[in-house]
């Protein structure tokens, strides 16, 4: 790390040293930086393109390396910048075009917007190149996402056409009929790309996918061996196989195959660990601690054995045997971050937190990357109760290392700054973020973001009349901001100032056309002051103006709520429908109505219309899936069509807790209690903070045999609240353990 700041700092002090020839500068610097990009250095990379941009600020090349810089970062929204910047400074640049397409279709999950725009490009270029095979997928998949499924289909099968050897527009054809609800055609596409590519795993394990989901076992499994065979080193291919014998209940099956993995691979240790693991799912304790003595005792000195063993250890119980081999191993391997961590663990089972707080604090000092350290640390604050916002802190301190590493080697760099100034408003440190935002505003008044951001810090500082001052600067720039407006009442909210902040939506209404927005918040205004006649009346006007504003027809319907009025509240929605029979989101607010009316039959019901009309990889099939797992799975339905309900949700938003909750108390009824306790704590460790989560998760570790969490755990649910479904278990668990 310290080598590349360094490296990076000259970088700085050499670049005015060359000016006899700008041009020439600018070149050596783009081919410099694509230099360090081909080697994986974005740090390197982007400073050597920045430097390019100092001497031409319209270089495309260098807009085009940092795009590429952003995304091996993870940096997809500043990628999109450098390329819409491409766009503008060579507009029939159709490479930069089909790259940011392909952004605005992933984006099109969340928003479904940005198809159209994802759209629109594809359509620029093919109005360039009319052969452009990969515009013609993108235009495919644009109308996928639209579920415009003919117009989707019209297009692929322009791009299988013109390139009958496209794999990739095989495979999109196939997903597209799929989506469609054409299952023939589907696999007839999916097999004609394995005919065309018979040495393609990609296209074996598209099948594959696509016979999962069809349900039939069978023939994924032929398809996923296919898949292996062609690359048995792959890990997805291993993957793939392993995850549908384990669906299936095979587990047998699948142990055969990473043992099969294990004795052709050229580095099995990986491997080998992985398999005790699975084990460990299994209920297979001694097996596990077996494999991985084997290993210590012929790799005495590999961090990764150690570490695993002496997890397995801890978590059988065994903590003398865990902390000897800790122990051994952080003598001769002092500086082994991922050591220190797990010493740290095992001090803080032992609840000696003053000593787990050094051995975390070390492991990240040798280990600003490990991941798991800032989680343990997480861990220890929640035990000492900063419960809120653990888990965001530990990101925020990786994401200000970061901002610092760049601003150490280059000062000026606004998103640098930016970054750094974001993550110090989310760590309450106010003050520098203060700082920070008022540098870059001054750099660049006209930019409502940072003006925006001011008055955020301002009204967190308790200065509302000055944060009410910098969000009415915003509007006077831009009075179209949703988020402004929505600051502006929060802001008044807290203050109790009810009436002024309908005197202030009727001075925003003026000028700006956020009018659904405006009547929106006047009728939740009106709902908080028990008008209930007026907020009705803003939320009807707000519906009639936009009528796929979900938060007023939500609000319509809590108003019937609250009066217990639950066929009333149905009816908000069903009036909608009468005027969109096919609105899916409506479907989502009935079934949740249906669903808080304890009419478990017709919320089912209303769940799997939302699975019918929403794309699958949308938000909203995630929580359709989710909630509809969740009551097969308490209600005692099908585990598995819950379990596959579950992953799917959380495949399609994995930061989701709720969705983590769902899937793991899917798992613990199915009695896969690893599996559970780990999306259980993903829950938690979120934000999931209640009762019930806390109970769930001492279940699920008291039956998988960690007693010691199990009581803190349940005793914390029992702590929290005296009255919750599940109490009455929680409490005869603990007498149980001795508690």
């Amino acid at each position: 790390m310290r080598k590349s700041l360094l490296l990076a700092v000259s970088l700085i002090l050499l670049a005015p040293a060359c000016s006899l020839d700008p041009k020439a500068d600018r070149d050596k610097f783009v081919k410099s930086g694509q230099e360090y990009l081909e080697a994986g250095n974005f740090d390197a990379a982007r400073i050597q393109f920045l430097n390019a941009l100092k001497l031409d600020t319209d270089s495309v090349p260098a807009h085009l390396g940092l795009a590429s810089v952003y995304e091996g970062l993870g940096e997809y929204q500043s990628a999109v910048g450098e390329l819409r910047q491409v766009r503008g400074l060579d507009p029939d640049n159709t490479a930069a075009a089909l790259r940011l397409g392909r952004y605005y279709l992933a984006a099109g999950v969340r928003d479904p917007d940005q198809f159209k725009e994802a759209r629109k490009l594809a359509q620029e270029v093919l109005d360039q190149e009319p052969d452009n095979v990969q515009a013609m997928i993108l235009l495919g998949n644009a109308y996928s996402g639209q579920q415009d499924f003919d117009k989707s289909i019209e297009a692929l099968q322009k791009a299988i056409q013109s390139d009958p050897t496209n794999l990739d527009a095989y495979l999109n054809m196939g997903a597209s009929r799929f989506a469609a609800k054409q299952p023939e055609e589907a696999e007839r596409v999916f097999k004609e790309a394995v005919q065309k590519h018979p040495e393609s795993v990609k296209a074996f394990l598209a099948l594959g996918n696509f016979y999962v989901f069809s349900g039939d076992f069978e023939k994924a499994e032929s398809a996923f061996q296919k898949a292996y065979d062609l690359a048995p080193q792959s890990g997805q291919t291993l993957l793939a196989l392993v995850r549908l014998y384990v669906a299936e209940h095979q587990p047998d099956q699948a142990v055969g195959v990473l043992q099969k993995a294990i004795q052709s691979s050229k580095d099995p240790i990986p491997l080998q660990i992985s398999l005790a693991d699975f084990y460990l799912s299994l209920h297979r304790d001694q097996d596990a601690v077996d494999l991985l003595q084997e290993l210590h005792s012929e790799h005495p000195d590999r961090e990764d054995v150690n570490v695993h063993l002496a997890e397995v250890q801890q978590r059988l119980g065994r903590t003398e045997d865990a902390s000897r081999t800790v122990d051994a191993f952080l003598e001769k391997n002092p500086n082994s971050g991922s050591g220190h961590l797990l010493r740290g663990r095992l001090d803080a089972a032992e609840n000696n937190f003053d000593g787990a707080r050094a051995e975390v604090d070390r492991a990240i000092q040798l280990r600003p990357d490990l991941a798991a350290a800032y989680l343990l640390k997480v861990d220890l604050q929640q035990r000492r109760g900063d419960l809120a916002g653990a888990e965001q802190t530990a990101r925020k301190l990786l994401k200000i290392g970061e901002a610092q590493t760049v601003l150490s080697a280059d000062p000026g760099n606004t998103d640098a700054m930016t970054a750094r100034a974001e993550a110090e408003l989310g760590l309450n440190r106010l003050e520098e973020a203060r700082k920070d935002f008022e540098a870059l505003h001054s750099k660049s008044p006209d930019n409502v973001f940072y003006t925006h951001r001011l008055g955020t810090v301002a009204a967190l500082e308790g200065e509302p009349d000055l944060a009410l001052k910098y969000f009415h600067e915003v509007l006077e720039k831009n009075p179209n901001l949703a988020d402004v407006i929505n600051d502006i009442v929060a802001v008044m909210q807290q203050q109790g100032k009810t009436q002024e902040i309908l005197d202030e939506l009727d001075r925003i209404a003026a000028t700006s056309d956020q009018k659904a927005l405006v009547h929106t918040l006047k009728g939740r205004t009106y709902m908080a002051r028990q008008e209930y006649e007026r907020a009705e009346a803003e939320l009807r006007q707000a519906v009639e103006l936009d009528p796929d504003n979900y938060q007023a027809y939500l609000l319509l319907g809590q108003l019937r709520l609250q009066e217990n009025r639950y066929d009333d509240a149905v009816k908000e929605v069903d009036a909608l429908l009468a005027r969109k029979p096919n609105f899916a989101p409506a479907y989502l607010m009935k079934a949740y109505f249906r669903d808080a009316a304890k009419d478990v039959p017709g919320a089912i019901q209303n769940y799997r219309k939302c699975l019918e009309l929403f794309a699958e990889d949308s938000p909203g099939y995630a929580a359709a899936a989710n909630n509809l797992a969740w009551l097969l799975a308490t209600k005692g339905q099908s585990l598995a069509e819950a379990r596959t309900l579950a992953e799917k949700a959380r495949e399609e938003d994995p930061d989701n807790p709720h969705y983590a909750d769902t899937l793991g108390w899917v798992y613990y009824q199915m009695g896969n209690y690893t599996l559970a306790v780990d999306q259980l704590v993903f829950s938690v460790n979120q934000g999931n903070r209640d009762a019930p989560h806390y109970y769930r998760l001492g279940m699920a570790y008291y039956k998988m045999g960690d007693a010691l969490h199990a009581k803190q755990t349940l005793e914390k649910a029992l702590q929290t609240s005296s009255d919750f479904d599940g109490a009455d278990e929680a409490r005869q668990t603990l007498r149980d353990l001795g508690a």
